[in-house]
């Protein structure tokens, strides 16, 4: 093989290493959440939640507390979905004694504390329902259910239990929903937000407002006017790659109100400027190895 094939087959391998993207497999984390997260009613009428766990593993015990402001929502039922023998979409087993169970409903908040008892007691992997709620709607206006839990795995005979490690999601409840199709686009590519109102009144005015990553103050997208039926849309041109985060403000009988926020995807056209920088050496190295032959072969 000759010199200059040589130095075509170096190009082609640094060609193909700068568009060549790295693949990472992401760990699972365990969640607990709020599902769903926007939840939309009108007064006198109800929605349901459940509080779930995701990629938990040697789970046995929990303790769960939910909030909300109680002059908007009031809680009408519960159920804990506990023993997966009884619940098999639940959580924790009771193979050899019956779970500790205490439940707390008060004015705006909920209360669960499980435990598994027993050392032949297997102890809980994998994802579930820890409860099933049901919220009945009294008043107008919005408010977030802020969950709070702890986890616990399984003591040892030489090791007491210790704390799971995980993360939280609330739920949000409003009268006003909003979302974007798609949610996921590239950079320059128009998405369609749109949503509507549960409460209606005649010639409701809503401001819709976007924030983008790490940034503290929204922006006004549009003011715009659902219909009759309580409908309303907009479009827009995401201007950067990132995350933006839009959402719906409204006054509903003089009360204002927000809707749950939902997050616009923004990706690169090509790969970002970490790729442009590349392709740019690329063709730096590639110009430079031409010139090169050129020069040798006049020589």
């Amino acid at each position: 093989m000759n010199n200059t094939k040589k130095l075509w087959i170096l190009v082609l391998i640094l060609t193909l290493a700068t568009t060549s993207q790295v693949r990472t497999n992401a760990t699972s984390q365990t969640v607990v959440k709020v599902e769903p997260y926007q939840n939309v009613a009108g007064i006198g009428q109800q929605f349901n939640v459940s509080i779930t766990i995701a990629d938990v593993q040697n789970l046995f015990a929990v303790e769960t507390q939910l909030y909300w402001n109680n002059s908007i929502l009031h809680l009408g039922n519960a159920e804990p979905l506990l023993g997966v023998e009884s619940h098999p979409e639940g959580v924790l087993y009771n193979d050899s004694q019956p779970i500790f169970v205490n439940e707390t409903i008060g004015s705006g908040e909920y209360l669960l504390n499980a435990t598994s008892i027993g050392t032949s007691t297997p102890s809980f992997n994998g994802s579930g329902t820890i409860t099933k709620l049901t919220f009945n709607v009294v008043d107008i206006g919005s408010c977030e259910l802020v969950l709070q839990t702890l986890l616990y795995n399984k003591a040892t005979s030489s090791e007491p239990a210790s704390q799971i490690p995980h993360s939280k999601n609330n739920g949000y409840y409003s009268p006003i929903y909003i979302t974007a199709l798609p949610l996921e686009v590239n950079l320059g590519e128009r998405v369609k937000v749109l949503g509507y109102i549960e409460a209606l009144q005649e010639s409701v005015n809503v401001t819709i407002q976007y924030l983008f990553e790490n940034e503290t103050s929204w922006v006004t997208l549009e003011n715009v006017t659902a219909s009759s039926q309580g409908d309303y849309e907009s479009e827009w041109i995401p201007p950067r790659e990132g995350t933006h985060q839009i959402k719906a403000v409204t006054t509903i009988q003089e009360a204002r109100t927000e809707s749950a926020i939902a997050s616009i995807s923004v990706k690169p056209l090509i790969g970002g400027p970490w790729f442009l920088y590349l392709l740019a050496c690329v063709l730096f190295i590639m110009i430079a190895i031409a010139i090169f032959i050129i020069y040798r072969k006049r020589r």
